[in-house]
Formats: structure tokens, C-alpha cells, sequence
């Protein structure tokens, strides 16, 4: 019974140093990466986005943004082919940032694409808080996928504001560096 107000975009600004050449992908899913997402694209980043529902808040975001999203039918497994697409973005991604979403068996695959992509040298960002046990509902699989993906070299960090200050010190870097 209330009207509801909803920024579409960020101030405007130009691109951050190094944003347009450092590919960024989320993983996120349940609304979890809409703000982190919001924040890279008004610091001048173009991150791709997946696998998400459609009826999701991530995937309106993508949409709105004019961002690549790979969407899939909600409270349903991965389908071969979501997972593939996912893995092809992963594999040309610079860097993977897992926004905190919550994992049921449907999602799981979000983090062994995560750890390909640290295997294949992207950066990996795990957003870890709220603690990812309070978002398993997979029994602790969730859980130790993510330990081991934190003790394969992937990157812990508190929140999406933390997330956004490494991928923007790694487009630096790319920046000084080539």
C-alpha cells in the first residue's frame, strides 16, 4: 500500500582507472549481488552475472544495467547448459566475486565454477559475511566448498563495499602492470 523508490542507477562518473579492461563476473543469486553489482558498474566496471532466476532482483539489475546475465528458471538445479554458459564467462573473467547468497542444492555448482576459476588464474573475491553456515541449507556441503575454495588461494572479504576496493585495486594493478 506504499509506493516504493527505486534508484536505477549511481551517480554519474566516469570510468575507474583500469575498470574497462578488468572482466568481472558475480556469482550471486537471491538478490545478493545487486548493490555490489550496482557499485562496480558506477565505478565504471561492466561485470557479467550468473546463473540467476528470473524472477530474481539480480537478474532485473542485470537487465537494467544492460549488463550479460545468465538466467535460469527458479528453485531448480543448474541445467547442463546454465552451467556451461557459466563456465564459459568464468573462464574469460579476470576476476570472480561471490556475493553472499544463500546455497541449496540447486546452486552448489556456483562454487566449483568459482574454484575453475581460481584454478585457471582469475582472482576469486568470497564475500563472507553474513557467515556462510547461516546460508547453507545444503547440509555443510556449501560450507566446505567455500573453505576449500578460501584455502585454495580465493580471496576473503566482509562485505560488497570491501569486494568493490579489491576488484578496483586489482584494475589498478592490471593497469600499472600492462
Amino acid at each position: 500500500g506504499r509506493p516504493y523508490v527505486t534508484p536505477l542507477s549511481a551517480a554519474p562518473g566516469g570510468p575507474a582507472r583500469g575498470a574497462a579492461g578488468l572482466r568481472v563476473h558475480v556469482v550471486t543469486g537471491g538478490g545478493a549481488g545487486v548493490d555490489l553489482t550496482q557499485e562496480l558498474v558506477r565505478l565504471g566496471f561492466s561485470p557479467s552475472l550468473g546463473v540467476v532466476s528470473v524472477f530474481d532482483s539480480d537478474y532485473q539489475a542485470a537487465q537494467e544495467l544492460g549488463l550479460m546475465v545468465i538466467s535460469a528458471p527458479p528453485f531448480q538445479p543448474l541445467s547442463a547448459e546454465s552451467i556451461r554458459e557459466h563456465q564459459e564467462l568464468i573462464h574469460d573473467a579476470d576476476c570472480v566475486v561471490l556475493a553472499p547468497q544463500v546455497y541449496g542444492e540447486g546452486n552448489l555448482a556456483d562454487l566449483d565454477v568459482a574454484r575453475t576459476a581460481l584454478e585457471a588464474g582469475a582472482a576469486v573475491i568470497v564475500v563472507t559475511d553474513p557467515a556462510v553456515e547461516t546460508r547453507d541449507l545444503t547440509g555443510g556441503a556449501a560450507t566446505a566448498l567455500q573453505a576449500r575454495l578460501l584455502e585454495a588461494g580465493a580471496t576473503a572479504v566482509p562485505d560488497a563495499h570491501a569486494a568493490v576496493m579489491k576488484v578496483s585495486a586489482l584494475a589498478s594493478l592490471s593497469t600499472k602492470g600492462g
